[in-house]
């Protein structure tokens, strides 16, 4: 093979690899874009309703609703879950984490304390803690005792309680032993 031969290839191979790459590149998204993140959410309710009973698909297609901002359809999706099976703490969390995010607190504090009814989980009671320290009432202290056990969680319900109440001597400390 000559020199010329062996540079024409080269170059052919140098052309095809750019075009390919070029072609590849025409075709993706963002994947942090919220046009993306909706497309995949309109792709997961499609293939949910060719498949109606797959309960994972049915969480997944939630959280993926909930990411875009679709939280009407993402609560619907949990309430058929928990139709069928209430008694499951992770379900409930993700509602009330859907509800907490729409905005709504008291939707989200009651669906907390249905997980708490099946299972005392620190997620559950910690996001409890911190909504009743944000709204300033005192029962977060009691959530914060409880979660004595987990002296992060405590200081951190504790030193939001006392930054809302204007004690700023009582809430760094608090916030400081949280994030040590």
């Amino acid at each position: 093979m000559s020199k010329t031969t062996g540079l024409i290839k080269g170059l052919f191979g140098v052309a095809l690899a750019l075009v390919s790459v070029w072609g590849c590149k025409q075709g993706t998204e963002d994947p942090a874009s919220l046009t993306f993140k909706q497309k995949q959410a309109d792709a997961y309710l499609e293939f949910l309703s060719a498949h109606p009973d797959s309960s994972g698909l049915r969480l997944v297609t939630a959280q993926k609703l909930d990411s875009v901002g679709r939280y009407k359809e993402a609560l619907l999706q949990m309430d058929t879950l928990l139709k069928e099976d209430s008694s499951k703490y992770g379900l409930w969390v993700v509602r009330a984490n859907i509800l907490l995010d729409s905005t709504d607190t008291t939707a989200a504090i009651a669906a907390y304390g249905r997980a708490l009814v099946q299972y005392q989980g620190e997620e559950a009671l910690l996001a409890q803690g911190v909504i009743f320290a944000l709204k300033n009432q005192d029962t977060c202290l009691k959530i914060a005792d409880q979660l004595s056990r987990n002296p992060v969680y405590s200081s951190y319900i504790k030193g939001l309680y006392a930054a809302r109440q204007l004690q700023p001597e009582a809430a760094l400390p608090m916030l400081d032993k949280a994030i040590q």
